[in-house]
């Protein structure tokens, strides 16, 4: 432990001498990139480079990322930096590393516009990055959620999404996760409108300066400046149809200056969700088999409000100040009714559910100079009252109370070092999760409390290099080290440790470009997952009379390692492999109990779990109004394990998915249509054998003669299909279900943008010259 602890205080140390000094590197070297005024990549913009007497020395062409490289460039240098879309920018400097933003200056020739039309790029950090302006303009999106389904490589499933090609990614705003989940993250999305999206940026290794790990979707905010005072305010009402129909109604306001750009937005309403759950199993207890068949229909009513306000404020040419808020209250009631057959003997049961839960997260950042200090704060809190009702039988009620604090700090910064990019970085995080449960028989005069405390502390230092290699690309590699420590204490006892580890994460990402118009992307990385409180805690969820949720307090965290390639051309096409490996993964799986008639889900891990496969993206341009794209990936699979009472389970299975995506766009671009559909091939999952999928989706947008008002029609599984089937055959382990989430959705949204409010300044005029 204290050895672990020097290391950590000699690369702090470390890294705070590399923020007051730079090392030069021999002759003048230029490194550096050109974007626009949106920081994105400006490709193939002209550089002439002069020496202190204008006479020209070197010339150069930018890259897809922007980016551009000269050798042994006198002192000073002047640089004329130039293209078709943009107007001409020239600079005077002696720096080795400079980033470039060009005005936009839009060229009309007989009403016809030059834009750029790069829908993707890899950026600098090897992502691949789509621009936001073109997926709200070219698709039927209603918020910045709806945006990742446009995006090729990010395929959703149920309600959740995934990247094809790796199994688990993080979903970040602005390069962090802010101490929410994937689940509250999607929330946020759901109540962002489009246009605060700059780009989305898919990394197959993040980089070492987000604070995570493996794959990640990062969503760009954009931060408008103006010279005057701008204020922009939109409305929108959506009506959605599933089961029953849901209503949401929201606003959102920008206030815009020169240094200052303030946005808020406030959605709310009422969602009705509906899923049925059948249930069969064949479930041996001891030397006797139950036939058991159970049909659970479940109703979710909700209140929900969700709010968010961000702020950026420049403080000069170098230097920012940042801070968001966000908030979410849901206020669910969920209503359960289960008839179980047993031996065709029949037993119903009812479960009242209510949940209220709050979210408050609160971010600060300040950044100069390159180097970047915040602090981030959330607040969750939840509280559950359950009531389970059994025909006939004794009643059971339950009251659950969770409280959870995520504090956090970290510096990023980055030197130019040897013609090469330096990053350093270090962040701690303190969570605190505390958890009171309460259950009462009643007619039994039986009482049971628990109370339990789970406090985690992390900390993390990242060093990182990038080496550009002139125009051709770049190699980063950087080197991560953790330390986690997690403490857990059950009804006041003494707190016992759960884990006290160090971790090494080494990460590597090159980028090749072997033409101008193809990109070799290669990428290895290594990550380290923790099972969340609540898998790990001693605690039980009802679900229904046979079915519970138990935690699992010998859940061991797993590290997964992962490769991809990818070859990518023209900017559109993508063709790439990839392969990955996690021994101790864990899952949920349900378990028959052998000594109750129970069902019980549980997280349990693997012994082994690998992947390797194929990916390949192909769009399609038919006419200038109709493309489509075909999204395919194939896979080999293996997972093996070891279940409670010494069973085991050895599975390998060869499995795909397809997508294909057409996109029109008719009358002029006052209305465009998506229609797409996704097939998804038989795969494991432990010990579920999970079938086939599919489902259809299609979106409408109609941009009406009325300046502003827009009106968007989506259809979510629109024929009915998608449901989640599994089915297990381990020894005695026999049982089948059928999960219907009640995805078929159909949702029409209005949006009226209001027009932007603009200050104009007055000119005075010279009254002098009149002789007044």
């Amino acid at each position: 432990m204290n050895a672990t602890h020097s290391v950590l205080h000699k690369l702090s140390i470390f890294l705070f001498i590399l923020m007051h000094f730079e090392v030069k590197s021999f002759g003048q070297n230029l490194h550096g990139r050109v974007l626009d005024s949106r920081d994105s990549p400006v490709f193939s913009a002209a550089i002439i480079a002069q020496n202190d007497k204008s006479q020209t020395v070197a010339t150069c062409i930018t890259d897809t990322c922007g980016a551009f490289c000269f050798l042994n460039l006198p002192i000073p240098y002047k640089l004329i930096v130039s293209h078709l879309g943009y107007k001409t920018t020239t600079i005077v400097d002696s720096v080795n590393h400079l980033t470039i933003r060009l005005e936009d200056a839009t060229t009309a020739i007989n009403e016809i516009t030059v834009r750029g039309n790069l829908q993707m790029r890899v950026n600098e950090h090897g992502a691949l990055k789509y621009d936001g302006n073109q997926l709200s303009q070219l698709h039927s999106v209603r918020n910045a959620l709806d945006m990742l389904n446009e995006i090729s490589v990010i395929q959703r499933n149920g309600r959740g999404y995934s990247i094809i090609g790796a199994s688990s990614f993080n979903l970040l705003i602005n390069g962090k996760s802010r101490g929410m989940n994937q689940e509250q993250i999607c929330t946020y999305l759901s109540s962002l409108p489009t246009n605060r999206v700059k780009d989305i940026e898919v990394y197959y290794n993040s980089p070492a300066k987000f604070g995570v790990r493996g794959a990640s979707v990062n969503i760009s905010l954009i931060e408008e400046k103006e010279n005057s005072l701008k204020i922009t305010s939109e409305l929108y009402e959506e009506t959605i149809k599933r089961h029953n129909f849901s209503e949401k109604i929201g606003i959102n306001i920008g206030i815009i200056n020169k240094k200052l750009s303030l946005y808020m937005c406030y959605d709310g309403g009422y969602t009705q969700k509906r899923s049925v759950n059948n249930l069969y199993s064949d479930h041996h207890v001891q030397d006797h088999i139950f036939h058991v068949k159970q049909n659970d229909i479940r109703k979710r009513n909700s209140f929900i409000n969700n709010f968010l306000f961000d702020a950026n404020f420049s403080c000069g040419k170098k230097s920012s100040l940042s801070f968001s808020y966000i908030l979410q209250e849901e206020l669910p009631k969920v209503n359960s009714f289960a008839i179980t057959d047993v031996n065709t003997k029949s037993q119903n049961s009812n479960l009242f559910t209510r949940t209220p839960t709050w979210l408050h997260n609160a971010s600060l950042s300040f950044l100069h100079n390159n180097i970047e200090l915040g602090t981030n704060i959330t607040l969750f809190t939840q509280r559950e009252n359950q009531y389970l009702e059994k025909i006939d039988e004794v009643k059971q009620d339950g009251t659950y109370k969770q409280n959870s604090n995520k504090f956090e700090v970290y510096m990023n910064g980055e030197k130019i070092i040897m013609g090469g990019r330096f990053t350093f970085g270090i962040k701690g995080n303190i969570v605190s999760t505390s958890s009171d449960k309460r259950i009462s028989v009643i007619g039994k005069n039986f009482d049971d409390n628990l109370s339990f405390t789970q406090k985690e502390q992390t900390a993390q230092i990242h060093i990182g290099y990038r080496y550009p290699f002139a125009k051709k690309g770049f190699l980063n590699v950087s080197l991560a080290s953790e330390y986690f420590h997690s403490t857990y204490i059950k009804n006041h006892e003494r707190a016992k440790t759960l884990w006290s580890q160090c971790q090494i994460y080494p990460s590597l990402t090159c980028v090749y470009r072997p033409t101008s118009r193809s990109v070799l992307q290669l990428s290895l990385n290594s990550e380290k997952r923790y099972p969340t409180y609540w898998t790990t805690a001693a605690n039980r969820i009802l679900i229904n009379s046979y079915c519970v949720s138990d935690g699992n307090t010998d859940l061991k965290p797993y590290v997964k390692y992962s490769s991809n390639l990818n070859y990518i051309i023209k900017s559109k096409y993508i063709f790439g492999m990839f392969a990955e490996t996690s021994p101790d993964f864990f899952t949920q799986n349900m378990i028959l109990k052998c000594t109750e008639l129970l069902a019980i889900y549980k997280y349990l891990n693997f012994s082994q779990n690998y992947r390797y496969g194929l990916i390949a993206v192909v769009p399609v341009k038919w006419t200038s109004n109709i493309s489509s794209k075909f999204t395919t990936m194939a896979f080999n699979m293996h997972q093996s394990g070891a279940i409670e009472d010494d069973l085991t389970f050895n599975k390998k299975k060869t499995s795909g998915m397809f997508r294909l995506t057409n996109n029109f766009v008719l009358f002029r671009k006052k209305i465009s249509a998506d229609i797409s559909g996704w097939y998804q091939f038989p795969v494991i999952q432990g010990m579920y054998d999970v079938p086939s999928m599919y489902s259809v989706s299609l979106g409408i947008t109609w941009h009406t003669s009325i300046d502003g008002l827009t009106f968007i029609f989506r259809g979510e599984d629109i024929f009915d299909t998608y449901r989640m089937k599994t089915k297990c055959s381990v020894y005695d382990m026999k049982y089948a279900f059928n999960h219907d989430i009640d995805m078929r959705m159909f949702s029409l949204t209005m949006r009226y943008r209001f027009k932007d409010y603009k200050e104009t300044k007055k000119k005075s005029i010279d009254s002098s010259r009149y002789g007044i």
